[in-house]
Formats: C-alpha cells, structure tokens, sequence
C-alpha cells in the first residue's frame, strides 16, 4: 500500500505525485485479474466524477466535518486502486485547517479530471 506523505503538503505541490502508482497497478491486475481490476477501476471513476464535487459543496457550506468524512472516504478509494496524487489532496483536505481547503479542492478537481482521463485509457474496451 502507498504511504501517505507527511504533513503539511502545500497546494500545487501534489503536481509532482504521479497520477497513478504504476507498482501497484500492476500488482492488482497480478493479484486480482484484468476483469476486477477495470471494475475496481471503474468504481473508482464514479468515486472521482462525484467526491470533487461534494467535497467542494461541503467546503462552501463551511461542513467541516462533512468535508473531512468526504476526503477521507476518497483518499481510501483513491489509495485501494493507486491513485496516489487524488488520495494526497484528500489527505490534506481531511488534514488542513477549513481555510486552507478551497486552494486543495481547485487542485482537487484537476487531480480528478487527470486521473479519469489516465484511468480510461488503461480499461479495456466495454
């Protein structure tokens, strides 16, 4: 499993975490199969198409605890199929002060966008 790093991670420095920890890809297709694996996978694309979003909304509404619970439900997911840089923003959401988590949620979404776009491209064909 992939560590997370230790606090404080700043915003935009997640630019230098791969999308996608490639050993661990590996490992699951090794472990559990191609079929499971691209279920796994595209579980997770729901995971990545809805939590931005609410997390963000709860951030708006000043629901700290529902962003952190948010956060961290998405770093667990983010970290079971290896996407290491959406679970490090996560972590630091669930992590940082309620201020500092507007600059971590823009970052959030691009993570997010990215990592979808990396993780079609690994599914095999429907």
């Amino acid at each position: 499993m992939t560590m997370m790093p230790r606090m404080p991670i700043v915003p935009g420095a997640s630019s230098r975490i791969p999308l996608i920890d490639a050993s661990q890809f590996d490992e699951l297709q090794t472990n559990l199969g191609e079929e499971l694996t691209a279920h796994l996978l595209r579980m997770f694309l729901d995971d990545l198409d809805q939590s931005p979003s609410a997390i963000a909304a709860h951030q708006r509404a000043r629901d700290d605890q529902a962003a952190t619970r948010a956060a961290h439900t998405l770093k667990g997911a983010a970290l079971a199929v290896g996407c290491r840089r959406v679970a490090t923003i996560a972590f630091a959401i669930e992590r940082c002060v309620p201020l500092e988590r507007d600059a971590f949620c823009d970052e959030l979404f691009t993570a997010a966008a990215e990592t979808r776009a990396l993780i079609v491209t690994l599914l095999p064909p429907a």
